[in-house]
């Protein structure tokens, strides 16, 4: 049986309201995280992301991801993925 590890954002997520209002930001970057979603949304593959945002390391974005999908799927009651809405 593998043990699942909770993913934690804030290793890698930061809020500094000095930083872009407080907007969560990657580490060691001022892109938003909102940012690389809508890129995400519209179809942007992980290389482009990289290529486009260098300050934002692929480990970070594929963490995102990761995180978004299972905060999706996930549902705490019944310990099974579902839509949580």
């Amino acid at each position: 049986m593998k043990i699942k590890r909770k993913i934690d954002l804030k290793s890698i997520v930061i809020k500094d309201r000095h930083v872009l209002n407080g907007a969560p930001c990657f580490k060691g970057s001022r892109v938003p995280v909102y940012i690389i979603l809508d890129h995400i949304s519209a179809g942007w593959q992980l290389d482009d992301l990289t290529g486009a945002f260098p300050t934002v390391k692929k480990e970070y974005i594929s963490l995102l991801i990761k995180y978004c999908s299972e905060r999706f799927f996930f549902n705490g009651k019944n310990k099974t993925r579902d839509y949580c809405f």
